[in-house]
């Protein structure tokens, strides 16, 4: 599959954009590639400790993939080792898909931010994106400087957060804290 091939080049340079925003990738994780399936997106980490980005198999555009890989690049810097991941995570991953991505068409930016914003299935993607970019406008290094003390996503306290960033009111640190499923497999 030829749209699979150019997402799987994306990836190191997603990575790294990443890594750039939110800190450095936790050692210990290899990352095995990009395939498809059916219950994609999601990671699925091997008995080795080797990770592989699923993107759902019915994608239909280069864009489409990169949307859904930029979100599970995120999930790559500390896979979770929980069942569900925390709001921080999440939102971050939501907020990279949207704002950390050049987009082969222009449109498709606004495509992804009015699916967020407007449609049911996405209400807890909005509302974990909502507060982290409340978090990000508080302090634009905050993912950073938390990650920096804390880096596992999953390790984060509402405790933590408040000590290294103040300003944080406490009640936007208990909401980044929480676990979230945020779709019915």
């Amino acid at each position: 599959m030829m749209i699979l091939a150019a997402l799987e080049s994306r990836l190191p340079t997603l990575l790294a954009a990443a890594e750039i925003q939110f800190g450095p990738k936790e050692p210990g994780w290899a990352i095995a590639g990009v395939a498809t399936a059916d219950n994609g997106p999601v990671l699925h980490r091997s008995a080795n400790d080797e990770l592989t980005v699923y993107l759902n198999s019915k994608l239909h555009t280069e864009d489409q993939g990169l949307f859904q890989l930029a979100h599970e690049v995120v999930h790559l810097l500390a896979p979770v080792r929980k069942e569900f991941a925390n709001t921080l995570e999440e939102g971050c991953a939501v907020w990279f898909s949207l704002y950390g991505v050049s987009y082969q068409h222009p449109g498709y930016a606004d495509k992804a931010k009015s699916y967020i914003e407007n449609d049911p299935s996405a209400a807890k993607y909005k509302a974990a994106l909502k507060d982290v970019v409340e978090l990000l406008s508080i302090d634009e290094q905050a993912v950073r400087k938390i990650r920096g003390i804390c880096p596992r996503f999953e390790n984060v306290t509402a405790g933590l957060i408040t000590e290294i960033l103040p300003n944080v009111p406490l009640d936007l640190a208990h909401r980044l804290v929480e676990l979230q499923q945020m779709r019915v497999m």
